[in-house]
């Protein structure tokens, strides 16, 4: 268990977390239930002949997204566009929070990390000097059954910074 007090932002959550934890491959994803646990096992097998297995929104048939507003779709759609600009692997959901990652990539890649934000996939894809061999799963972003999102002008800043950065 990791309390961090004074520290917000998911992507510096991730970043010590991975940094604590042990084992071969490590696994983002979202507890509120927006993300399918039943693919954990299918990311788990992709990863293991990939650097990064993404659960993607928009890779591929039996992805995609549940009742989401024509303004946070509009916005999504913005910030995927605004991040192929800085992206060197293919990838069609770098903005995804569900994906495992090999954890010698991640050590390779946790001193050229920005950490700020919520989109660490972003920052990890965009760390590498190399494109990533990444694979994608396809799955439904469903609605939250608890909490709230995030998103907001501050979050949508941090975003621009980080692709600038």
């Amino acid at each position: 268990l990791l309390q961090r007090a004074e520290k917000s932002g998911l992507s510096s959550a991730c970043i010590d977390g991975m940094s604590m934890a042990k084992g071969l491959y490590f696994l983002v994803m979202d507890a509120d239930l927006q993300h399918d646990p039943s693919k954990i096992p299918i990311l788990y097998d992709a990863v293991k002949s990939a650097d990064i297995a993404v659960a993607s929104r928009y890779g591929g048939q039996g992805g995609g997204i549940e009742n989401w507003s024509k303004l946070r779709e509009f916005i999504s759609r913005a910030a995927r566009r605004l991040s192929s600009m800085v992206l060197k692997s293919g990838c069609t959901d770098p903005l995804s929070g569900f994906f495992a990652i090999r954890s010698d990539l991640f050590k390779e890649l946790k001193p050229q990390l920005c950490g700020k934000g919520y989109k660490i996939l972003l920052d990890l894809i965009t760390a590498s000097s190399r494109p990533l061999k990444i694979k994608e799963i396809p799955f439904v972003f469903k609605p939250r059954l608890s909490g709230k999102s995030k998103l907001d002008v501050l979050v949508g800043w941090e975003y621009v910074m980080m692709l600038v950065s």
